[in-house]
């Protein structure tokens, strides 16, 4: 009787460390869901918070399809980098893969060394083939922007899409995009299976090494058969940990990719507003002297542009498409600086206005 009343202890304590254990588990994924929920938020909110400061000139060398990257993926991806692939990825994995590694070289040098070297060379490798698989998640993320970019196009414009009966062409060049996606995500595919598999194989001479000393241990009466049975056992948990680490590294990889855009993106300067000077109430004139503007060293839109419109004048400005008529209009706004010359508005320099 007291034998069962030992066991009935014994099991119900088991239960309630299940229910605490449970519960932990519970709130630590609560937790990293509603941290992550709130870092995708918050990213959000800063990037769109950002496009309002920002100069008009980003708009100009980039696509809608690159913003709303910004807005929905990229933003997902950096908010799951923290709470979820980082924390998976080094606590859970690399830490728990170091605690065992000090446990086989503590409880035999000569086994534990063997195996410890082996995981490490297949860590090494895998990383090393790991640098491919970030050139093709770049290629994934580009092809992406360019369906974005369709899509945009398609809603955005599609009344003249419909109105030119050019429907089947948009159709048919969305759907080469995407084979194009789908192509380049069965190479990234490939790239993961062949580095796990290289992993796999790397890893498994460290079974054969195991089994190999530790036979020649029990023959000669040096190593007990329970110390092989534990070694076996912590080296089957090792590669567990490692093969956690090794499942997360595409996802680091693609998260951190989009954490760092996000912050280069945010680290853009604000256009500079002007704090002091004139306020102008009525336009009389406007005049362009020897101007100078491109969006970049490369493109130069205007070139020594001269232009003076006088009170009640109206001109218009007429050329093919990229021509700088938008950017002439643009530089009045004060949407643009020029790069040379000077634009005068009522004979002040629009800089002091």
């Amino acid at each position: 009787m007291k034998i069962y009343g030992g066991i009935l202890i014994f099991g119900g304590l088991y239960a309630i460390a299940n229910m605490i254990s449970c519960y932990f588990v519970l709130k630590y994924c609560i937790v990293r869901l509603n941290l992550g929920y709130q870092i995708t938020g918050e990213l959000k909110k800063d990037i769109f918070h950002k496009l309002m400061q920002i100069d008009t000139k980003f708009y100009d060398q980039n696509t809608t399809g690159t913003i709303l990257q910004f807005l929905s993926n990229d933003a997902k991806d950096a908010g799951e980098f923290m709470p979820w692939i980082a924390v998976e990825m080094f606590v859970m994995g690399l830490f728990r893969s170091l605690a065992f590694s000090i446990l086989l070289l503590v409880t035999n040098i000569q086994i534990g060394m063997g195996i410890v070297i082996s995981y490490l060379l297949g860590i090494f490798v895998t990383i090393l083939l790991n640098r491919k698989t970030i050139t093709l998640l770049k290629k994934v993320r580009l092809i992406t922007i360019e369906v974005l970019n369709q899509m945009n196009e398609g809603i955005s414009g599609f009344t003249t899409i419909k109105s030119s009966q050019i429907e089947k062409e948009k159709i048919e060049k969305l759907d080469e995009t995407i084979q194009e996606y789908n192509k380049v995500s069965q190479k990234l595919n490939k790239q993961i299976a062949f580095y796990n598999a290289m992993f796999t194989i790397i890893t498994a001479c460290s079974f054969i090494w195991l089994i190999t000393v530790g036979t020649i241990g029990l023959t000669k009466g040096i190593i007990s058969y329970g110390l092989v049975m534990i070694m076996i056992e912590w080296r089957d948990t090792l590669e567990s940990d490692i093969h956690w680490f090794l499942k997360h590294l595409t996802n680091f990889s693609r998260c951190y990719m989009a954490f760092c855009k996000i912050l280069d993106f945010l680290n853009i300067e604000d256009i500079e507003k002007t704090k002091e000077g004139k306020q102008v109430n009525k336009i009389t004139s406007i005049e362009f002297e020897n101007v100078e503007f491109g969006y970049n060293e490369h493109q130069k839109v205007l070139e020594k542009f001269n232009l003076k419109i006088g009170p009640k004048q109206q001109i218009a400005l007429v050329g093919r498409t990229g021509s700088g008529k938008s950017t002439i209009v643009n530089l009045i706004c004060g949407f643009y600086k020029a790069t040379n010359g000077s634009i005068l508005i009522n004979k002040e320099e629009i800089r002091r206005l």
